[in-house]
Parts: C-alpha cells; structure tokens; sequence
C-alpha cells in the first residue's frame, strides 16, 4: 500500500492491508452538478475511508468509475469495518488508523460528536442515498412471506430467544432457527434493534460479522436461516430473499419502492459520509473525492441498489458542502 500524501502536520498512517481494500482512484475537483470530463490536477495521495457496509459498494463504485481516467496518482481505500467505528476512526486523527470519510448508515450519536469535536475535527455529513434493514430468509425457505413486529422481536429478543420457527409463530415447521446479523459495530444492527427491539441487544447466539456477504451466505446455506442485511444488499444476493414486516400497517415489502415512498417506515435510512472539514478545505484529494460522490450519488445508488436521495437530501449535501449545487 502507497504511502498517503501529508495533510499539514499529518498524522494519518498506514494500516495493515486485511482491513482495506485499496482502490486505484482518479480523484476530480469536479462541480456538484458538473457532468462534463474533469480536468486532471495530478493529484496523488491516499484518501482513507471506513466504516458501514451499506455504503461500501457505492463508495468502491464511485472509485472506480474513475480507475485510469483522470487522477491515476491517487488511491482510495476503503474498509468495511461499520458504522460505529467508522465514525471512531473519523474522530480520532492522531491514531494509526485514523480516517479523512467516514460512511454510516445512521446519524451520528451526541457521544460520537463530542468525541469529534474534542479531537479538533469538523465533521461534514453528506446523504448519498437512502435504503432500508431488511430480514432475508433463504430462497427456498416456503413457510413465512412476512413477519410482524412482535414476532421480529420474539425472533430477535436476546431474552430467552426462540430455538426454532415453531416457536415464532404458531403453525410454522419444527425447523430450528440459524440466525445471522452484522457485527456489533453496524449501524444497519444498530437502527434494526432501536426500532425492533426498543434498542435492546440481539439475541447473543447469532453468527455476527461485518461483511454482509457473510451474513447472507451463511442464511443461504442454513435450512433454519434468518438474517438482517441492508434491503439494497438482499435484492441483489443470491439465495436469500427479503421478507415482507408488518409494523402496524400491514405487511410491507424491503424494496426500493417502499423505501422511497417512505411506507417502510422506521426501517428505512440515509445513507451518508462525514467527512472532515480541514480534509475536505486542505487535501484536493479528499474534496475531490467527496464532490465526485456528491455529483453522481444518484446514479450510484441505482447501480448500487440503493434508493436515490430526495430533492431535499440533495440540497442540504450541497449546502453542507459550501454551496457546490445548490
């Protein structure tokens, strides 16, 4: 892995590649709104990114597109290790994994702010699109097309939590439960039990990991299985589809439609990046970075899976930004 490029005094290192997967980049000081071919700066350095899943394809894809085309001197690394500590990371500029963009799939805690700004850093939040936390069976699985609130919490409570389907709904097979979730540090678990299980713990025999390629493999594979992974995730893994969650309303559909109509309700997100002001003003890498997210997150999302952002979102990340395409 390259060396990143100095910010000031720079206090940004190196981490050990396992965490990260690194990007060759072509970073663009492109307007908001621009859709013309950017101007290569000869930009080099490297823009460190961590934290939620749910942004991670989006982010990766955002690099991409740019592999070769204008700034071939600059990388982006980018590593999945959650919303939580994405946001450590972004917080704490003096510690060898320090990052300049945080990705989280939910808003920051007043903790998590306070820690920012104790550190010195300004963060900016930037929604790229929206999604939703949806419960994924395996595909062959014929017993339940939707689950109600209370049996999502029955299903998930960590208080004496049930060992089989039977037990979650009556009627349904004597097959036992294989649950999977993501890791402690998601915000994707994190929105699902604030809303599901009034922000108590996951029940604790759940196979937990960051990489929701992991979580849905392992349901894939279970005859039992259950699992919660971002809805722009579920519709596009193989073997596992969503199910249908009745929150009061009826039973509702994880899809892009229910998501952007707002009939999810609670389990629907943004999906946003912080990044460090004195990043974004100081290093033209990290700008560019963000203002190329910014300029095409629609079309990201789409190719994502994500739901893009509203008129609104839109507006507020251009103000956020300084005012780029407002």
């Amino acid at each position: 892995m390259s060396a990143a490029a100095p910010r000031g005094a720079a206090t940004r290192r190196s981490r050990p590649a396992v965490a990260a997967l690194l990007l060759s980049a072509t970073a663009v000081a492109l307007a908001a709104c621009s859709d013309g071919p950017p101007a290569t700066q000869g930009l080099t350095g490297t823009v460190r990114v961590a934290g939620s899943s749910s942004l991670a394809p989006l982010v990766r894809a955002g690099a991409a597109d740019l592999v070769g085309d204008v700034e071939p001197g600059v990388q982006v690394d980018v590593a999945v290790t959650g919303t939580a500590d994405g946001l450590r990371r972004l917080c704490a500029p003096a510690t060898p994994d320090a990052v300049e963009v945080a990705m989280a799939s939910r808003e920051p805690t007043a903790e998590e702010l306070a820690a920012c700004e104790a550190a010195g850093v300004e963060p900016v939040e930037v929604v790229l699109a929206r999604d939703g936390v949806a419960v994924v069976v395996p595909a062959r699985n014929d017993w339940v097309r939707c689950l109600t609130g209370t049996e999502l919490a029955r299903l998930w409570s960590s208080d004496d939590p049930p060992a089989t389907w039977a037990e979650v709904r009556d009627g349904l097979p004597e097959v036992a439960l294989a649950p999977y979730a993501p890791g402690p540090a998601s915000g994707t678990a994190e929105v699902f039990a604030a809303e599901v299980l009034d922000g108590g713990p996951l029940r604790p025999d759940a196979a937990r990991s960051e990489d929701d390629a992991v979580v849905v493999e392992g349901v894939a594979a279970s005859p039992g299985g259950v699992g919660v992974v971002p809805s722009s995730y579920a519709g596009r893994a193989a073997g596992v589809r969503a199910v249908a969650v009745d929150l009061g309303d009826g039973c509702v559909a994880s899809d892009a439609r229910s998501v952007d109509d707002g009939s999810y309700g609670p389990l629907a997100r943004e999906l946003r990046v912080l990044v460090d002001r004195a990043a974004y003003d100081d290093d033209r890498s990290v700008r560019a970075l963000v203002d190329l997210l910014h300029a095409r997150a629609d079309a990201l999302a789409e190719s994502t899976g994500a739901v893009p952002r509203s008129a609104a979102q839109r507006t507020a990340a251009a103000r956020a930004l300084g005012g780029a395409g407002a």
